[in-house]
């Protein structure tokens, strides 16, 4: 009804940029645009403002909770600070609406800092996350692991509650090889993450065009992204995200066969923004 539309009208909700001026209070690199930013509100607005108000509208507690994955708190990174993107997401949601964010960070030592630094009961290590309805309406629960390990991906998918995210995100360490397993493991395996309708969302494609630090925490020891002007392969030959992108398109176009095929089950939309994708669920 009317009142319920009202209450879940966010001013974020308007237009991308109106997004964007949402985005650049918080120490994140999302929508900072130039040489070293990003312009992610175009992205987020288009999948997140819909997804959030049909949230709204939801009947029982379950219905109206939005549940976010994402991988990178944002420690060792050279610009910001560690929990920007947190910031961003607890910022989204009407009154009406409950977020469980769950944040997965490689660096194990700063995810516990960052927790030790907040407000009591304001996040939380996924050791001592009890999930139920007596938690916060804004729910921050972060794991720690490699996502490059497909046994700390299951282990952190199982911590999380064992149920597809609404919207799982990855801005972890931009490493080429990183992006593609942690994909494959998160929409080509049972249980899928990602629920029907939903989103995944892989930051920072550049990495296959591209050569920087990866973001493994320490950067001093970290390896290189190793993208190349090509962007089809690594420096070591290997496939970068955006070539397998490239080859999961092509399934849709049904190239070489008699009809499209589904590159994985529900993704029938691949979309390619200013330096991220985004493959949805429906």
């Amino acid at each position: 009804n009317a009142t319920i539309m009202s209450t879940c009208t966010m001013s974020w909700m308007e237009s991308a940029r109106a997004l964007g001026h949402l985005m650049r209070r918080f120490p994140s690199d999302k929508a900072t645009g130039g040489g070293a930013g990003h312009n992610y509100q175009h992205m987020y607005h288009r999948y997140l403002a819909p997804l959030v108000r049909r949230k709204c509208r939801g009947e029982s507690d379950e219905q109206r909770t939005l549940r976010i994955f994402e991988i990178g708190l944002g420690c060792g990174v050279s610009w910001g600070a560690a929990g920007g993107s947190v910031a961003i997401w607890k910022a989204l949601p009407p009154p009406r609406v409950r977020l469980e964010l769950h944040v997965m960070e490689y660096d194990a030592a700063c995810a516990r800092r960052w927790v030790s630094a907040q407000a009591t009961g304001s996040a939380v290590m996924a050791v001592d996350w009890r999930p139920g309805p007596d938690r916060p309406r804004l729910d921050v629960v972060i794991h720690t692991g490699d996502q490059n390990s497909t046994t700390d991906l299951t282990r952190v998918y199982v911590e999380s509650g064992g149920r597809p995210f609404d919207a799982v995100i990855d801005d972890g360490s931009h490493l080429n090889a990183h992006q593609i397993r942690t994909l494959e493991h998160a929409l080509a395996h049972s249980p899928q993450w990602v629920a029907q309708p939903g989103v995944y969302i892989v930051e920072d494609i550049q990495s296959a065009c591209r050569t920087w630090r990866a973001n493994e925490g320490d950067r001093q020891r970290s390896r290189y992204v190793d993208g190349t002007p090509g962007c089809m392969l690594t420096r070591s030959g290997q496939p970068t995200i955006y070539s397998r992108l490239v080859e999961w398109q092509i399934l849709l176009l049904g190239a070489g066969a008699k009809a499209a095929r589904l590159p994985f089950p529900g993704v029938h939309h691949i979309a390619i923004f200013e330096q991220a994708a985004a493959l949805e669920v429906t």
